[in-house]
């Protein structure tokens, strides 16, 4: 959510196409590279769940 402010923000005070392509393409970077890290860490909990039943 911070992320996505500070972006927002960045966006906001551009002054050119160039750089706000720029802002954006980082934050979708870091958003991405965010919900990558998210989704191993639960594909690494998966395999755990069976063997606690």
């Amino acid at each position: 959510m911070e992320q996505g402010a500070a972006a927002l923000e960045k966006l906001m005070a551009v002054k050119t196409l160039d750089k706000a392509i720029e802002v954006q393409s980082d934050y979708a970077k870091a958003a991405y590279e965010s919900y990558v890290a998210q989704a191993t860490k639960m594909g690494g909990c998966s395999p755990a769940w069976p063997k606690t039943r």
